[in-house]
C-alpha cells in the first residue's frame, strides 16, 4: 500500500525541509510586521504566530526522533507545509529557468526530483496516517462539511483546467503538449474520483487524502488572495469578519477531514477497491 519509492531516510528528509520551511516563512512574517504594524497590534501577532512556530518545532522534532504518530492538527500542519514546500520548489524552479543562462532539462533535474520526491512523501505520508488509524481502529462518523470538501476540489479542478488551457496555447511542440494534456487528464480524473468519493461517503485511498489536504489548502491561499485584494480596493471598508470567518472555517475543515474520513472497512487493500464509474 505505501509508496516505497524513496529511502526512509529521504522521507524523512522531505517531511523536515517542509517543516523548516514554514518555519521560515513565519519567521519572516514576524521580521515584516515588526516594521510595519503598531506596537501592539505586532505584539498580539508575534505571540500567536510564535505559537504556531513552536507547535511546528515541536512536530520536526517528533520526526526526527522517528516518532511518526500525530494527531489531526499535526497531520494538518504537515500536509499543509508539504503542499507550501510543493509550491516554493515549483516556483523556485521557475526562478531558476528564468534566471540561469541556457538552461536546459539536465540542469534542472535535480529541482525536479526534489518536486517528485516531495509529491511522493506527501502521499506516502497520508497512507501511513492511514494505516495508523486502521491498525488502532479509529474509524469515526466522518464531521467534516462535506461542502466545503467540494468546493476546494472543485477550485482545483478549475486550477488544472486553466493550465491546460495556458499551455495549449503557450506550447509548440506537438509531443510534449500530447504528453502534457494525457497527464494533466490523469490529474483532473483523480481529482473527480476524490470528488465522487466524498460526495458518496466512500473510504479514501492515500491519494485522494493528499488530494483533498492540498486542494483545501490552495483554497486557503485562494481566499487569503482574495481578502488582500478586496482590502487593497476597497474604500471604507470596516468589515473584516467575513472573509476571516471564513477562511477560520476552512482551516478548522481541513482539521475535522484529517480527524474523521471514511476509512476502507477491509483490511489495507485501499489501492484495489472497485473503483466507482465515472462522473
Amino acid at each position: 500500500m505505501l509508496p516505497k519509492m524513496l529511502t526512509d531516510e529521504k522521507y524523512k528528509e522531505v517531511l523536515i525541509n517542509s517543516l523548516n520551511t514554514a518555519i521560515d516563512m513565519l519567521q519572516g512574517n514576524s521580521k515584516l510586521f515588526s516594521v510595519i504594524l503598531p506596537e501592539e497590534l505586532n505584539a498580539e501577532y508575534l505571540d500567536k504566530n510564535e505559537s504556531v512556530v513552536s507547535r511546528l518545532s515541536h512536530i520536526v522534532s517528533k520526526v526526527e526522533n522517528d516518532n511518526m504518530n500525530f494527531n489531526p492538527y499535526e497531520t494538518s500542519f504537515i500536509n499543509r507545509a508539504i503542499s507550501e514546500y510543493i509550491d516554493r520548489l515549483e516556483l523556485s524552479q521557475s526562478h531558476l529557468i528564468y534566471m540561469v543562462e541556457d538552461v536546459d532539462i539536465e540542469n534542472v533535474q535535480s529541482m525536479k526530483n526534489a518536486i517528485e520526491e516531495a509529491f511522493i512523501s506527501h502521499m506516502r505520508f497520508n497512507a501511513e496516517c492511514l494505516e495508523n488509524r486502521i491498525e488502532r481502529n479509529i474509524n469515526s462518523e466522518p464531521t467534516f462539511n462535506k461542502d466545503i470538501i467540494l468546493k476546494a476540489l472543485s477550485n482545483a479542478e478549475r486550477y488544472v483546467n486553466s493550465n491546460s488551457e495556458e499551455l495549449e496555447f503557450i506550447l509548440n511542440d506537438l509531443d510534449i503538449k500530447q504528453d502534457y494534456t494525457e497527464k494533466n487528464n490523469m490529474a483532473l480524473h483523480a481529482i473527480k474520483m476524490t470528488k465522487y468519493d466524498i460526495e458518496n461517503g466512500s473510504s479514501l485511498n492515500p491519494a485522494a487524502v493528499s488530494i483533498v489536504n492540498r486542494a483545501m489548502n490552495q483554497y486557503i491561499q485562494k481566499l487569503e488572495t482574495a481578502q488582500s485584494n478586496i482590502l487593497y480596493t476597497m474604500d471604507g471598508l470596516s468589515d473584516l469578519n467575513h472573509f476571516k470567518e471564513k477562511i477560520k472555517e476552512v482551516h478548522f475543515e481541513v482539521f475535522k477531514f484529517n480527524e474523521s474520513y471514511p476509512l476502507p472497512s477491509m483490511s489495507l487493500g485501499l489501492m484495489n477497491r472497485p473503483r466507482p464509474p465515472r462522473p
